[in-house]
């Protein structure tokens, strides 16, 4: 059976009591004293007396505030920073950290030592100071019983001077709850911003979808009908065929054959005419077979489509069953970092910034070939670009893009150090996104992600306030905040949303493509949807976001809505652990890939 403690608010008030009356007793005998009027010190036994039993009264007064009400329930000691939870008791912060890190709790719950309540103590720093305990604290530590021989004072003009000192306390005490109002006010309308924000992103995110939807619509009528329009011209001539037939028949029969004089004519009028019919419906039987490959070209169409309405069968990672495997070890690959895939031969490529180099690997994880040039030092991110059979190599040391050919031969460098249009600090992650025909880059050391066409040229970025160029897309915050990217180091894109793995802030942050804010998922910490450092990321497709939770050594997955689904892996050397999470890749089938630039392996989920 728990012990339970004495409530620190409830002893304070008894001592609080009990020092009121001894103050009332006080000033009784001071009054009597003031009434005699004496100019030196008295002599009388019995003021004397009752002059100590008032001191020996106000003693214990004092003490009784100093031991109970002061005195934390977990140390046993004297409050330090004391602390207000959700059950409204008061402890000291450093005994309520300590209580959640000797806790077997993984979710940091807490549990209240004198009422058993719980509630979340995974940032007790974050609970309400006790101002009430705080200037307690403060007045016993200036206060005096006796006072002392140096000052002059009598002890009820002693007393008045510590009531001064309370009337200054309780001012400073006025003073902080006029600024926790002022807090307030700011937190409540910042809570109202955030619902107006997540009201204006769900419209905007629907609004995007319907978009979406209609313009996929479209295309899906433009091909049937082409497919309609097509099937109707050969229907018209076949029409125009069988009826001239019927027509030359018809009139052969009723007019013409009955005249001809000889039978010679006749069969040759008869053989015409049976041609020509035999030809219009041997047209008919072949329009029919066309048609079993014109229902073929519809559901064809509908195939590639999708159906706009699915079953909610509930998210695809919450089942999957992940067996990690290595496929690269220290032998193939040093410090393997950033993943893509050759789209036309299905070659796995990363890259390796400890050799300089860029791998290829077959289907079956085998060498093909090593990517070398002079110039490249370390390379970091990597994208395929199926158009023009290319790869696209960030460079963090050489502040550049270099473009190979799948064959490995340098076909261009694009970009060059700095902090202006088509210039880069330290890039890293980079993507291509087909619908705009553009580049994504994570520009780290510029804090911004820029986006370039295919040739380098600068198209616009997604960068913070205060570091804005020509074209660039400034975000609605003049302060720094969720629209604030610091050392972004890998993007990812689709048609409604721009992904950032903003390591610096250790958060996910999710933009439309005209660079507003719509979402931020995690914050720092080791807790199942928080990061540190997340530096890479990718996107299924069906949305779903997979994160390489580097400082935690793990991957993290979201759904699109940014509901966290499951974790992969943990922090370690040891096989089946990360040391740090450097790439991801996510197939069709939702295989993933993982590069581990510290224990210098590939993984395969």
């Amino acid at each position: 059976m728990k012990r339970q403690l004495p409530h620190p608010l409830r002893s304070s008030q008894e001592n609080v009591n009990a020092s009121s009356s001894s103050s009332q007793e006080t000033r009784r005998v001071s009054r009597e004293i003031s009434a005699s009027s004496a100019p030196e010190r008295t002599t009388d036994p019995q003021i004397l007396s009752s002059r100590r039993q008032i001191m020996r009264q106000h003693k214990q007064a004092s003490g009784g505030v100093s031991e109970n009400a002061l005195q934390c329930p977990i140390c046993k000691d004297r409050f330090k920073s004391p602390k207000i939870t959700p059950c409204q008791h008061t402890f000291c912060l450093q005994c309520l950290k300590n209580q959640v890190a000797t806790s077997n709790k993984r979710d940091g719950c807490f549990t209240c030592p004198v009422c058993d309540a719980s509630f979340d103590g995974r940032a007790p720093e974050n609970l309400p100071n006790n101002l009430y305990i705080e200037s307690l604290l403060a007045i016993s530590s200036k206060k005096q019983t006796r006072p002392p021989k140096s000052t002059g004072y009598c002890y009820a003009c002693w007393k008045k001077h510590v009531d001064d000192d309370l009337k200054e306390e309780l001012g400073n005490i006025s003073d902080d709850l006029e600024t926790s109002t002022a807090r307030f006010k700011e937190k409540i309308i910042y809570f109202r911003n955030k619902a107006n924000e997540m009201k204006d992103f769900i419209s905007r995110d629907i609004e995007a979808k319907i978009a979406d939807l209609n313009k996929r619509k479209e295309n899906r009528i433009k091909k049937v009908d082409h497919i309609i329009a097509t099937g109707e011209m050969s229907v018209e001539d076949i029409e125009q065929r069988m009826q001239k037939t019927q027509a030359e028949v018809k009139e052969g029969k009723d007019v013409s054959y009955d005249l001809l004089p000889a039978n010679e004519k006749k069969v040759k009028i008869f053989l015409d005419l049976q041609q020509k019919a035999t030809e219009a419906m041997a047209a008919m039987v072949i329009w029919e077979s066309e048609l079993h490959d014109i229902e073929m070209g519809l559901a064809e169409i509908n195939k590639r489509g999708g159906s706009v309405i699915k079953e909610n069968v509930g998210p695809l990672y919450k089942r999957k069953v992940f067996t990690p495997k290595i496929i690269v070890n220290r032998d193939m690959v040093q410090r393997p970092s950033a993943l893509a895939v050759d789209s036309w031969r299905d070659h796995i490529i990363t890259t390796c910034p400890g050799s300089g180099q860029v791998v290829i690997l077959d289907r079956k994880f085998r060498l093909i070939r090593r990517i070398r040039h002079r110039e490249m030092m370390a390379p970091q991110g990597v994208a395929f670009l199926q158009e023009n059979d290319e790869i696209y190599v960030t460079d963090k040391w050489k502040h550049c893009i270099f473009v190979f050919n799948h064959k490995g031969k340098l076909a261009r460098r694009m970009c060059s150090k700095g902090q202006g249009e088509s210039q880069l600090r330290s890039p890293e992650g980079i993507t291509f996104y087909l619908e705009r025909n553009v580049f994504y880059v994570a520009d780290t050391g510029n804090d911004r992600i820029q986006i370039l066409k295919k040739d380098g040229s600068y198209l616009g970025s997604i960068g913070p306030i205060g570091k804005r160029t020509r074209n660039t897309v400034r975000l609605r915050n003049t302060n720094p905040g969720p629209s604030h990217l610091n050392q972004p180091t890998d993007v990812a894109v689709t048609a409604t949303r721009v992904v950032v793995a903003d390591s610096g802030s250790h958060k996910v942050k999710i933009f439309d493509h005209n660079g507003q804010i719509l979402q931020t998922i995690g914050g720092v910490g080791t807790s199942k949807g928080l990061f540190k450092s997340p530096e890479v990321l990718r996107i299924d497709k069906k949305g779903n976001i997979i994160v390489g939770d580097a400082g935690n050594g793990r991957v993290q997955i979201f759904s699109p809505e940014g509901e966290f689904l499951r974790v992969l892996g943990s922090k370690g050397t040891k096989e089946r652990q990360f040391g740090w999470v450097s790439g991801v890749l996510v197939t069709n089938d939702y295989d993933i890939f993982v590069a581990d630039s510290k224990n210098n392996v590939i993984y395969l989920f």
